[in-house]
């Protein structure tokens, strides 16, 4: 039976962990002890160092068993050591679809691009 995943947030960042991908490798204990505590009933306490501390260690779990979401805004969702996806938050009321990083590097790409020079007309007379 699969065991439930379980999260943990902050005001800055919000830390999940699956125990069914932990290898307990004990990385993230052995890396930021006061954040990652066994011996605590809500063992994880991403609220006792800075956000980009606490997702320098989550990204450092060699199985992928612990992510984060920054929250605030956008956020990058981290599954282990890499990034797979971003998260935009839109205002309330917003139903328009945020552009992915290959929309926005087409849309770069296109408006980069040079024209074709225009043929004079007054030549081919």
């Amino acid at each position: 039976m699969a065991k439930r995943r379980q999260t943990y947030e902050s005001d800055d960042i919000t830390v999940t962990f699956d125990p069914d991908v932990c290898i307990h490798s004990g990385v993230c204990v052995l890396g930021l002890p006061d954040v990652f505590d066994i011996k605590r009933q809500r063992w994880i306490r991403p609220e006792l160092q800075p956000a980009d501390v606490v997702a320098a260690q989550v990204m450092r779990c060699p199985s992928g068993a612990l992510q984060f979401v920054i929250s605030g805004g956008a956020g990058l969702v981290f599954k282990g050591s890499g990034f797979y996806a971003t998260d935009y938050k839109r205002p309330a009321g917003t139903t328009e679809k945020a552009d992915t990083t290959a929309e926005k590097a087409e849309k770069t790409e296109k408006s980069d691009s040079k024209p074709s020079p225009k043929k004079d007309s007054s030549s081919d007379k």
